[in-house]
């Protein structure tokens, strides 16, 4: 039986996003961590390495994020449609599924600073992006309306940002402030007006990669530097667990394949 690696290699193609670092490692640009690691190792996002010296990635993941969506069509009242939203730096790209992935439109959005992570919420209809800055200031969220495609807001902020998640209700956004901080901080962030509530210490280093329980009741936190996914409770906002060590001594550093990542956001 084919594995899943097999398959992602068979279905890969040569892309020019990337730089040789020296004669072992390269840089990977195809998304917003700018990774680097050895030849013939995959990247933070999990994309196949060299082949030699040249990097491979899936072409549905070459922008830094994507997201599957199941809304109503106008076209076809009464009926789903499913989309795919892409997000290469500065715009929207959107797939329609279920016409062998055509494009359906480009939307530009002020995203062109880099594209951190992005979640949506099926309750409230409401796309987030996060971009700029993922060391300490500059920051950045946009609010994106998917029934309206309409911009509702955007948001500067004094922290960087990263991979974050949101709550079941899709009220709350758990923001990372970049993995290339030295503290541990995630910003418990007003979906709604995108303005700071609360902050969570996982007492990690490199606030990194997010994601909620189905129940809203736990938010799991990776810090990238830190060999311990951290539990916190979205009803305290403080840390109730830790769960390893999953990584090597150390943390998980940048050129490290094994670092825990969120590709996908689906709905």
């Amino acid at each position: 039986m084919p594995t899943l690696a097999g398959i992602l290699v068979n279905r890969v193609r040569q892309d020019g996003s990337w730089e040789a670092l020296d004669h072992e490692h390269i840089r990977c640009y195809s998304c917003g961590h700018r990774c680097p690691f050895p030849e013939e190792q995959p990247g933070v996002r999990k994309v196949p390495g060299s082949r030699p010296s040249a990097l491979f990635a899936l072409v549905v993941l070459l922008a830094p994020a994507l997201l599957s969506l199941a809304i109503p069509s106008p076209a076809r009242a009464g009926r789903l449609h499913h989309y795919e939203y892409v997000f290469p730096d500065g715009s929207i790209d959107v797939y329609d599924m279920d016409n062998r992935g055509a494009l359906v439109k480009n939307v530009r959005v002020l995203t062109s600073a880099g594209v951190r992570g992005t979640v949506a919420s099926a309750v409230t209809g409401m796309l987030y992006i996060s971009y700029g800055s993922d060391k300490g200031s500059g920051g950045s969220m946009l609010k994106y309306n998917l029934m309206t495609d309409q911009v509702v807001w955007t948001k500067q902020y004094p922290f960087g940002v990263d991979s974050m998640s949101i709550s079941p209700d899709g009220n709350t956004i758990y923001m990372p402030t970049g993995e290339l901080v030295s503290r541990g901080l995630w910003e418990v962030i007003d979906a709604n007006s995108g303005n700071v509530r609360a902050s969570m210490d996982s007492r990690g280093t490199g606030p990194h990669n997010t994601v909620v329980s189905p129940d809203g009741a736990r938010v799991y936190l990776g810090p990238r530097y830190t060999n311990y996914l951290v539990v916190a409770s979205t009803r305290t906002n403080q840390v109730i667990r830790n769960i390893g060590p999953v990584g090597g001594t150390g943390g998980f550093g940048p050129s490290q394949s094994t670092a825990p990542s969120a590709s996908y956001s689906s709905l």
